[in-house]
């Protein structure tokens, strides 16, 4: 898979109306060459006071001013006639005896939003920005899990469901309702070439959970003597991991995308090897019409079993 890392555009310029503690208006481009940690603050929140500014005049201690420089942005979107005048930011900055360069970010004419908070795309709070960072990351790793399982190879990395070599459990001709029969001829495809070791657990998607929960092992005997307890993600006296990323539309003879799939195995011979961290990029122009951005995020990755007898797969379970 590629691992060139995609097109960032440049910084856009800060757009201030006032500066405090320099005797020069600052740019971006004068400050080429060396790191620049931009730090947007509100002098009324209250995290920017107790974290953000504190962390920001260690920062500047901490490193030579030709190597990095620390650089406040006191973007004002809301409360602004008590918090967004120079004269407020001036006692500010004295009273918390804040040392490295401030700008007050220039007021919009009709928006609460300042021009270089809005040019930045900076959220009003800390946890708009976490919950996008969260979701980005949540829907990336959703898809690692999906490729790794049931990859099948095709503009993707092959999962374990259709590598080659593992061993394979059949129900029928049309698949059909699994037994605690079944469960135990996935452990005895791994156990008869000497794999059943290491991290060894079932995992399946949440139809087939429930079929298990409410399907006694035999047809008469103990009340409630289920193939997997309710009390508990346990099958067989191995884990059992359930995620939808565990395909629940496969097909065999007459029944057409109705069947699910479930793999037993030893996990420490799945490698996923990751190239690079989230690569983010920023489209503005897709969505323009409609005044959205889109991010679109990257990660380069791929999928290999050290073992193919490590591994064992039914794909024609009936849950229903």
């Amino acid at each position: 898979m590629s691992t060139a890392t995609p097109y960032l555009p440049p910084a856009p310029p800060l757009q201030v109306a006032q500066w405090f503690n320099t005797r020069e208006p600052i740019t971006l481009e004068g400050l080429r060459g060396r790191v620049v940690v931009l730090h947007a603050f509100q002098m009324l929140c209250p995290g920017c006071v107790e974290k953000g500014i504190p962390q920001a005049l260690r920062i500047d201690e901490a490193f030579p001013q030709d190597q990095l420089v620390v650089i406040g942005l006191h973007t004002v979107f809301e409360h602004h006639a008590v918090q967004g005048t120079a004269e407020a930011l001036a006692a500010f900055i004295h009273e918390y005896r804040l040392r490295f360069p401030i700008g007050l970010d220039q007021p919009h004419a009709t928006r609460d939003i300042p021009l270089t908070m809005q040019a930045l795309m900076l959220q009003g709070t800390p946890g708009v920005e976490g919950l996008v960072r969260n979701d980005l990351t949540r829907g990336i790793m959703t898809e690692v899990d999906r490729v790794a399982l049931a990859g099948t190879g095709s503009n993707t990395p092959t999962g374990v469901l259709y590598t080659t070599g593992i061993g394979s459990v059949t129900i029928g001709t049309n698949g059909g309702a699994p037994t605690w029969a079944h469960v135990n001829q996935l452990w005895r495809e791994i156990a008869i070439d000497n794999a059943d070791m290491g991290s060894l657990s079932y995992v399946t998607n949440a139809q087939v959970a429930y079929k298990l929960r409410t399907t006694s092992r035999q047809s008469s005997g103990v009340e409630g003597n289920f193939i997997m307890s309710p009390e508990g993600n346990t099958l067989a006296g191995f884990p059992v991991a359930i995620t939808q990323q565990i395909p629940a539309n496969l097909t065999k003879g007459s029944a057409s995308g109705t069947l699910s799939a479930m793999l037993f195995g030893n996990w420490t011979d799945l490698l996923i090897g990751m190239w690079s961290g989230i690569d983010l990029l920023v489209d503005p122009y897709t969505g323009s019409s409609a005044g959205t951005v889109r991010v679109v995020a990257f990660q380069d990755l791929d999928v290999a079993v050290r073992h193919p007898e490590s591994f064992a797969e039914c794909n024609e379970i009936l849950p229903t």
